[in-house]
């Protein structure tokens, strides 16, 4: 009886696993890859994160994520699977790592309820 319970209770953590979604989530093209090689752009979020939150806006986690879809310059801002921003850049320069930090704190201020009423819907942790 208790092998049954344990199989029922994980079918119900993969099914819940299942319909998680990220609350915020960067997807990038090929080009942005060389971005991350450093660990300024984790720098650049968590001062963006720490002054958003000294106004009172909780950013969540930021997946970064890769897409060979994409066109090579081409970014996304998602949240819960859902497009907030796209763009498709002409170059990826010197200034991209810094403009795309500002995409995410625009993004972030501007769709801060709905993105907060996803993660108080699903919860932040899966």
């Amino acid at each position: 009886m208790a092998e049954k319970k344990e199989i029922t209770v994980r079918a119900d953590i993969f099914n819940h696993l299942q319909e998680c979604t990220e609350p915020l989530e960067l997807v990038f093209g090929e080009e942005f890859l060389r971005l991350f090689e450093s660990d300024s752009f984790i720098e650049k979020i968590a001062e963006i994160r720490a002054e958003l939150l000294k106004e009172g806006i909780s950013m969540p986690l930021l997946r970064l994520r890769d897409y060979a879809r994409l066109e090579p310059a081409e970014f996304l801002i998602l949240s819960h699977q859902k497009v907030l921003y796209s763009e498709d850049l002409a170059e990826v320069g010197p200034g991209t790592l810094d403009y795309l930090v500002k995409k995410v704190e625009e993004i972030t201020r501007f769709h801060n309820t709905e993105i907060s009423a996803n993660v108080s819907k699903y919860g932040m942790l899966c």
